[in-house]
């Protein structure tokens, strides 16, 4: 039997059912456990995880490709008649990374970038096997962090594209101050809404904005 057969028997992940090459298995599982429907942003994912636990041999120019499967965790020891499962391209720690380059991006206003790197780390959360219960708890507070950002930068960027509309704006930006980010990041929502309501002489919620940026500040200087 070929390896790939054995892999999409016994692996229950949709990651590794994807790594072995059965995507419309890895698909059933995903809408059956997360209710997923579009799967065209996971497409280049399951392509990745497929062509990631394999390795391809030429013997001869003339001679046809062979296919060697990569198993997660091999080693000199293993049973040559017992498969492991197979390796997979993702993992926890590189969507930790991802998190990181997310907040930077977001930092230096390179919102368009940010909105990617956060999104690209919600598609690929299903992707990822959790090896503990730690890991699980972590995902899980990945998944509300990433929604959070995900969110409050959408709104943002479409406010930058109503640019005739000074009541939506404020509307968009005021949305944005209430998404749980990061102090930092709260503080220039605040900031930026603000400026917004004071440009169109909005000075009553501009005043609401700079009490909450006051005492953000405030808060983030006080001792435990």
């Amino acid at each position: 039997m070929h390896v790939n057969q054995i892999w999409s028997q016994k692996s229950s992940p949709a990651a590794e059912q994807a790594a072995a090459g059965s995507f419309d298995t890895a698909m059933r599982l995903l809408h059956r456990q997360l209710g997923i429907k579009n799967f065209v942003p996971l497409r280049s994912m399951f392509l990745d995880l497929f062509t990631g636990s394999h390795s391809y041999l030429r013997a001869l120019s003339s001679s046809p490709v062979v296919s060697l499967a990569i198993e997660r965790g091999w080693n000199k020891s293993a049973s040559p008649n017992v498969r492991g499962p197979p390796a997979l391209v993702y993992h926890f720690s590189q969507l930790e990374e991802k998190l990181k380059a997310g907040y930077k991006a977001t930092t230096t206003g390179k919102f368009t970038e940010a909105l990617r790197i956060f999104l690209s780390i919600l598609h690929t959360i299903p992707l990822d096997v959790v090896e503990s219960r730690r890991e699980v708890n972590e995902v899980k507070e990945l998944i509300i962090i990433v929604k959070e950002y995900i969110l409050g930068l959408q709104m943002e960027l479409k406010r930058r594209e109503m640019k005739g509309d000074s009541t939506r704006q404020q509307e968009l930006a005021a949305y944005f101050t209430h998404c749980n980010l990061q102090t930092p990041h709260l503080r220039l929502t605040l900031l930026s809404a603000m400026s917004i309501c004071y440009k169109v002489k909005n000075l009553a919620t501009t005043s609401n904005f700079a009490r909450r940026f006051v005492t953000q500040r405030l808060t983030s200087k006080t001792p435990n």
